[in-house]
């Protein structure tokens, strides 16, 4: 790459003295200063409405780490420890920086470096990026790494009420970050991406304002470079902490070499946003989307999409995770639970197909048992497909094909040239669960892939598997392998990512030339990874810790459209005798789908199963009649297309209340309080409006506390700019386990109050489409993101990510009675008849949304959701038209309805 210098006309100033310039451009500001000991520092970025909102304090921008080629010791360098010669060429919307002749006591007097930043503002978006440049003239050091940029961030508002988005697998909400021990403890580890971390942005900001200022810092990657996101605090000067640091850790390829070279294969990005964490997550998306693991489309578009993942409507796990399984029972399961469901065919994941122990000698696969090729050719035959679990990135050295492959074209020959070889020479290995040494494979070597290759070949050639289980895979971070017989870079760069790509996609091209329909299925949400792994499990996202670490759907925010996420973990356990778990099974299935994963089934959730447990413990039957009751409502067509494969959407905030977890539970969405009510929306593009699905866990004899469980009375308000919905009237379809049942009209010309009964542990699933023709684009694009300059409406909830709305869903306290569809409200307005309407929930019980968090503010202007674009989907008949138009003179009035159950 050409040096950034030789793009501008140069003005340049040598050795300055303090002198502060701005780069302003597509809504935000980044003002810096040159500095004679540092060259250039950044001094603070915002938006339109606050120029400064983050205060960026004194920091060397970049730090070089040079490893002695003769010793492989490593020094580091930064400019505020060297001596340089500085030159700045300055625009309104951009700067290059040069830092030449770079000497350091650390080096011998000969050898300097030269190092080039450039800053660009977008004229689109409100981000400024970040590139660097590296040219060494070191004989006897390597350009090992280099740290940039190095952000530092002074904390914002109260440290108590601060949030770090933080994008570790599905998503995590870190409060007070910089006192938190969750971080803390983790400052100074590399969070590695592609790996860990799923995604490749941050968000910091204060949940107490009521518009708040976010700072997004995140890369922009589109092929998956190894590359490592380190976490720091920022101390006053008497060592209090008052902030954050960031820092990217870069390697280049052949970092072991002298005088070695690197420029940016990516920007890094850094800019102010205006809401909370969802809107940062609808930002990312806009850019995401648009990159190439996101080039096949969405599932429902998407023709390379396996249709047997794509229109499954309940997935499942079977089988021991300890040993060989007695899988007798597999096929009639599924056959049981698709009958008692009212679903497709199910989709399987499998242990136990092998003789060895589970998490032991990898490698070591066939034969498979006998019982398992009767079982699964079995079910193949019934038309579920299923996907055996195997773990490819580790070989046991302790089984015989260690020194004699089986795989086809390594015949006879060891697998250990194929292991990922170290900067020191050596290769290396793991222990199993066993203590047994593997040898960690290089994903980015051809007996990798074929090696995976030849036992898909043989899972679906005799045991009938119509997929393929790739444990750890999309969870594993990248590596650095110096193998160079391997056939790829050494060092740093994207071969691992793209040799892991490859991996996948030529073991789809193979069974699919047999099998059209072939999946591959893998653990933990990756963005790199969502054009070929068609369903993940989310077992490494973690549990909720109060007041150290919070789930959120933030990656189901971004890519839920693209990828189905569920999970493997036991809903209920045969022969467990305490009777209040199926109260916790009830809450954490719910909870999954609020989240966005997939329901699911699998032996601990057949009737045939559970037979004895149901007749010796009610609730257990209970449990399975709720799953029941809401796969009949997810498994029609409509609701499928918004909730399975529709657009995650923020949550809508309900007066629902909450209660504290029980005993044993794990899995919170948010806080550790939860709703009794989930609420959560999802739009189908295809659909002009936008869905609601509220799900009850609750039943009326439950242990809840002060709070009575059973049927429920939710009311949530709907902003139409708050989901960029155009303006006008809307049909309400209401889908109860029966079908769709139309509601009338709503006018979203303004909020609209929602009001919807749900009766105990079931699902109701609420459709609010465009009673017309008007819906367009909105702003020109999909996923515009948030309007940087749009100032709060002053009518919506905070966007606070912590706490209670005590106003959140409620109607305003002067309006006029609902507006009712039907039948007799007993709880609101005698004289406004409604129907299966057990009145309002009980008084002073609060309102929360049902993550237990405000839905935020509208975004005025272009929004977060960034248009409908979509065309009228015609879910509420014409013929109800009529009546509705009646209804509409009510809801115009009120702006409020409801909907029966």
């Amino acid at each position: 790459m050409a040096p950034f210098v030789s793009a501008v006309a140069a003005v340049f100033v040598l050795h300055p003295a303090a002198q502060a310039g701005t780069i302003v451009s597509g809504g935000v500001t980044l003002s810096y200063r040159q500095d004679v000991a540092r060259g250039l520092v950044l001094e603070s970025v915002g938006d339109a409405l606050e120029p400064a909102a983050f205060t960026l304090p004194d920091a060397d921008l970049w730090e070089l780490e040079l490893r002695e080629v003769a010793t492989g010791d490593v020094v580091r360098i930064t400019p505020s420890e060297s001596a340089f010669d500085f030159a700045i060429v300055e625009r309104p919307s951009d700067l290059v920086a040069t830092w030449s002749d770079v000497q350091s006591d650390l080096l011998p007097e000969a050898e300097t470096f030269t190092v080039v930043v450039r800053a660009r503002a977008l004229d689109d978006e409100p981000i400024v990026t970040l590139e660097v440049e590296v040219t060494t003239s070191t004989a006897s050091f390597s350009l090992y790494a280099i740290r940039f940029p190095r952000v530092d961030v002074l904390s914002r508002g109260t440290p108590a009420s601060q949030v770090l988005t933080f994008p570790y697998v599905g998503g995590w909400l870190l409060p007070d970050p910089i006192h938190n021990p969750a971080v803390t403890s983790g400052l100074g580890i590399p969070f590695v991406h592609p790996g860990s971390l799923s995604m490749q942005w941050m968000a910091y900001y204060d949940s107490s304002e009521a518009d708040p200022a976010l700072v997004f810092l995140g890369t922009r990657d589109a092929t998956g470079h190894y590359k490592e996101t380190i976490l720091g605090r920022v101390a006053g000067d008497d060592g209090t902490p008052n902030g954050m640091s960031f820092t990217l850790r870069q390697v280049p390829e052949d970092n072991l070499a002298a005088d070695g070279d690197y420029s940016s294969a990516f920007s890094f990005v850094i800019g102010v946003l205006r809401g909370d964490w969802y809107d940062a997550a609808r930002f990312y998306r806009s850019w995401a989307t648009k990159q190439p693991w996101a080039a096949k489309g969405p599932m429902r578009d998407s023709a390379d999409f396996s249709p047997r993942i794509r229109d499954a409507e309940m997935f499942a796990a079977f089988g021991q995770a300890t040993g060989p399984s007695d899988l007798d029972y597999w096929a009639r399961d599924l056959e049981d639970q698709r009958d008692y469901f009212g679903v497709g065919a199910i989709p399987s994941f499998v242990y136990g197909w092998y003789d060895g122990q589970f998490d032991t000698n990898w490698g070591d696969w066939f034969p498979i048992i006998p019982e398992f090729v009767t079982s699964g050719l079995a079910v193949a035959e019934q038309g579920d497909p299923f996907a055996p679990y195997v773990i490819q990135l580790a070989y046991g050295t302790a089984i015989p094909s260690w020194a004699d492959s089986y795989v086809p074209g390594y015949e006879g020959t060891p697998v250990e040239p194929w292991v990922v070889l170290d900067e020191q020479g050596e290769r290396v290995y793991e222990p199993d669960s066993a203590g047994n040494p593997s040898g960690r494979l290089c994903q980015a070597a051809p007996f990798a892939r074929d090696y995976t290759t030849h036992v898909a070949d043989r899972l679906r050639a005799e045991a009938g598997a119509g997929g393929i289980y790739l444990d750890v895979f999309s969870f594993a971070a990248s590596q650095l392998c110096y193998d160079t017989s391997h056939g790829h870079a050494i060092g740093g760069g994207d071969y691992w990512t793209q040799g892991k790509i490859d991996l996948v996609q030529s073991l789809r091209d193979s069974q699919r030339a047999s099998d059209p329909d072939f999946f591959v299925y893998s653990e933990a949400e990756n963005e790199m990874f969502l054009g070929v792994t068609e369903l993940t499990y989310a077992h490494n996202t973690g549990d909720t810790t109060e007041g150290l670490l919070e789930l959120a759907p933030i990656f189901q925010t971004v890519y839920h459209d693209y990828q189905i996420a569920g999970t493997v973990a036991p809903v209920l356990v045969p022969g467990a005798l305490v009777d209040p778990l199926p109260l916790l099974a009830r809450r954490t299935w719910s909870a999954r789908l609020f989240f966005g994963h997939a329901p699911w089934a699998g032996s601990v959730l057949s009737p045939t199963s559970l037979a004895d447990q149901m007749a010796a413990y009610p609730s257990y039957a209970e449990a399975l009649e709720m799953v029941q009751r809401t796969m009949a409502v997810l498994s029609q067509p409509e609701v499928h297309a918004q909730v399975a494969l529709g657009e995650r959407l923020r949550d809508p905030p309900t007066d629902a209340p909450h209660v504290p977890p029980a005993l044993g539970d794990t899995f919170f969405p948010y806080g550790m309080d939860q709703p009794v009510v989930y609420a959560s929306a999802w739009r189908d593009p295809d659909t002009c409006g936008m869905g609601i699905l509220l799900q009850n866990w609750t039943d009326d004899v439950d242990p809840l506390g002060d709070v009575a469980g059973g049927e429920r009375t939710v009311s949530t308000t709907i902003d139409p700019s708050a989901y960029d919905l155009p303006t006008g009237p809307y049909a309400i379809t209401l889908w109860t386990e029966e079908g769709p049942e139309e509601e009338g009209l709503a006018d979203l010309s303004e909020p609209w109050d929602l009001v919807a009964v749900v009766p105990e542990r079931s699902s109701r699933f609420v459709l609010l489409t465009a009673a017309d023709d008007r819906c367009a684009p909105q702003n020109g694009g999909d996923d515009a993101g948030p309007d940087s300059g749009a100032e709060p409406d002053a009518s919506q909830p905070d966007a606070s990510t912590s706490g209670t709305d005590a106003a959140a869903g409620e109607p305003d306290a002067g309006s006029p009675p609902d507006a009712s569809i039907g039948g007799t409200d007993a709880g609101t307005d005698a004289s406004t008849p409604t129907v299966g309407d057990a009145g309002l929930d009980e008084a002073g019980e609060g309102s929360q949304d049902a993550g237990g968090r405000d839905a935020g503010p509208a975004r005025d202007g272009p929004g977060s959701e960034g248009g409908c674009g979509c065309r009228t989907h015609g879910s509420a008949p014409a013929g109800g038209l009529w009546i509705g138009l009646l209804v509409l003179l009510f809801a115009v009035r009120t702006n409020t309805s409801r909907v029966r159950s």
